[in-house]
């Protein structure tokens, strides 16, 4: 459940139809989850920001919210997510939930950021090993992280 939350918010930051493209042939194990359903998805995961949600649509009772992260050039490279019986998630739980995955998320792109190998640093361009960085790509994900 969790993962196909996290492959569906994850892939939110393409246009609808090429995510639909993208996964409409594999979507007939899921039941009730169509290239329809997928597309509304979509449309509401933009809506509130990023955060994915989905409810009784591939295990009934059950409900998941995810976030996506992005490499240093805005691209979408992964996603966390949280599923739980839909009971115990009530709005003001998923409200919670998603400032957690959103915060998660700016975390994991920065730990990312921070990596360096062969002497590069991830997410500049330039050596890590004392040289000045040159210039360096503003992503919306750096405003993500400003607000955390």
């Amino acid at each position: 459940m969790s993962r196909m939350a996290s492959g569906e918010l994850g892939e939110a930051a393409l246009p609808a139809f090429e995510i639909i493209d993208r996964i409409a042939p594999s979507l007939h194990p899921f039941g009730k989850l169509t290239a329809g359903v997928v597309a509304q998805a979509c449309l509401q995961t933009r809506d509130r920001g990023g955060v994915s949600l989905i409810q009784d649509t591939i295990n009934f009772g059950v409900t998941a919210v995810g976030h996506p992260f992005h490499d240093s050039l805005g691209q979408v490279i992964g996603a966390l997510s949280v599923a739980a019986l839909s009971q115990r998630m009530t709005p003001l739980r998923i409200h919670q939930i998603s400032g957690l995955l959103q915060t998660a998320c700016a975390e994991v792109e920065g730990r990312l950021r921070g990596q360096v190998r062969a002497g590069w640093r991830a997410g500049c361009i330039g050596r890590a090993s004392g040289l000045p960085p040159q210039r360096h790509v503003r992503s919306r994900t750096d405003d993500a992280i400003a607000k955390v």
